[in-house]
């Protein structure tokens, strides 16, 4: 009798510990395999964002945990229009149009740069059998730019300003989606237009020998002589800030790293964004990349065009960078944090 009741309780000994050991298992594997964080971003391949292009081609950010939905826009303001709705997390866009969707009241922060100079830059383009020859030679033409009070406009009325030409009386500036730049020429329905770097070397093979440079970033007086200038940058809606700090370091850190490798390996990287764009000519670039700014905005330059558009009415203030400007996840993670 006795010898049975050790055994039945030794039985339930060994059955407890097992099930101490299933239960410690069972719970420690959702902390061995947590869900992904989250991202949604809206963006677009034909903008200039290369590293951004080369770390989604790659599966950096699923390496970084982060399972990201990539959302496409015509043009940045969208993705800002998106970010306030509460529709993306995080948005694409040039400084101006990040400064005038701030100062309507979006609750974002401009955290990371994503692409400055490159060789070529961005373009200005007119026909070679058209009288154009110089700025002063825009009086009375048509221009197209991707969208109103983004880098492509806001730097044209810039330079049409410093060559005594008035943007609002002396030319007509159209919106035309960037595909749609060299068709447009082609069809005299504008007789200028403006293209990003990743567009400029399509240009000789969609129309050979139909067009010609008029003039370039580098040409504009006070950009174009700046070491770096702000092309495109990451906006990051406050509150996703605030609440998905981890995933938005994640994702942030993704691209930096993919940055670090793209200048340690240039044409294996130009190669990777040519694919990503889908325009081959990408791979030919003499410069693809530009400086290493390690995502760091520049200051000056940023000022410069807050000062740009405010001058040209796409804003009534000039907010000071501080206001809205947070590196400190960029400054994190380079110094390895």
């Amino acid at each position: 009798m006795h010898t049975r009741r050790s055994l039945r309780l030794g039985v339930v000994l060994v059955l407890a510990l097992v099930g101490g050991l299933l239960a410690t298992a069972c719970g420690a594997r959702p902390q061995s395999a947590q869900a992904p964080m989250k991202v949604r971003i809206g963006y677009n391949k034909t903008w200039t964002t290369p590293f951004l292009l080369i770390a989604k081609n790659q599966g950096a950010f699923q390496k970084q945990g982060v399972d990201v939905d990539w959302i496409e826009f015509q043009a940045p303001p969208q993705a800002i229009e998106a970010l306030a709705a509460g529709s993306v997390d995080m948005a694409i866009s040039p400084v101006p149009n990040f400064v005038t969707a701030f100062e309507k009241g979006v609750d974002m922060r401009m955290v990371m740069h994503l692409s400055g100079w490159s060789e070529p830059t961005s373009t200005y383009f007119v026909r070679t059998d058209s009288d154009i020859n110089s700025v002063k030679d825009l009086k009375g033409k048509k221009i197209g730019v991707n969208n109103y009070g983004g880098n492509f406009d806001l730097y044209l009325r810039y330079i049409l300003e410093q060559n005594g030409l008035d943007p609002k009386n002396d030319v007509q500036i159209l919106e035309v989606p960037i595909p749609a730049v060299f068709q447009a020429l082609d069809s005299k329905q504008i007789d200028a237009g403006v293209v990003p770097a990743l567009f400029v070397p399509r240009a000789e093979a969609t129309m050979p020998g139909k067009l010609k440079p008029l003039f370039t970033y580098r040409d504009i007086p006070g950009i174009g002589q700046r070491p770096q200038f702000n092309q495109l940058v990451l906006d990051v809606s406050t509150s996703f800030l605030k609440n998905d700090r981890p995933a938005a370091k994640a994702f942030l850190k993704a691209i930096l790293d993919t940055q670090s490798w793209a200048y340690s390996h240039v044409q294996d990287a130009a190669n990777i964004w040519a694919a990503e764009a889908g325009i081959p000519a990408l791979a030919e670039m003499p410069d693809p990349f530009g400086p290493d700014t390690k995502g760091k905005i520049d200051v000056p330059a940023l000022e410069l065009d807050i000062q740009l558009v405010n001058q040209f009415g796409y804003s009534k203030s000039k907010p000071a960078p501080a206001a809205f400007l947070d590196q400190s996840l960029v400054d994190e993670i380079n110094a390895g944090k």
